[in-house]
């Protein structure tokens, strides 16, 4: 089970952790780098390359347990998980299979950019306003200097 992004621990899903369960598969879920009782920080160049080398350690740990099919093993993971999943399987063959939930499908400042014009609109502001509002934040983060 792959977390998104942000702060995320071991026990985050539980509802659909115990649903994957009972459909008979094993799960495992960790402590993200810097938190829980996890140590450690991501750096900020390579995250999710270095979040795709955490999934594939957790795939291989798993090999390594007599009950565990590794012909079925397979990947469930939210949000920024759709960037870290693809790459993990492309650094193994032992991932056989991918859910991917409310995964980003552009990167993220335009997926909160899209966020924010919708809740504005859902707060009475009119589309050209919320519009407005859209277009300023993308360039806030999009711009060389302030």
């Amino acid at each position: 089970m792959v977390h998104g992004d942000g702060s995320a621990y071991r026990n985050y899903f539980a509802k659909v952790k115990e649903s994957i369960l009972r459909a008979g598969y094993a799960t495992l879920m960790w402590d993200k780098p810097g938190f829980g009782e996890s140590t450690g920080n991501f750096s900020n160049q390579r995250r999710l390359a270095e979040r795709a080398s955490i999934l594939v350690s957790a795939v291989n740990f798993m090999k390594k347990y007599a009950t565990i099919d590794s012909s079925r093993i397979g990947v469930w993971g939210i949000s920024q998980a759709g960037y870290v999943m693809p790459l993990a399987i492309r650094q193994t063959n032992d991932i056989k299979f991918m859910v991917a939930v409310g995964c980003p499908g552009v990167n993220g400042i335009d997926q909160t950019a899209y966020l924010i014009r919708k809740q504005l609109i859902f707060e009475g502001l009119s589309e050209n306003e919320a519009l407005q509002a859209e277009t300023h934040f993308k360039g806030l983060y999009t711009a060389k200097s302030f």
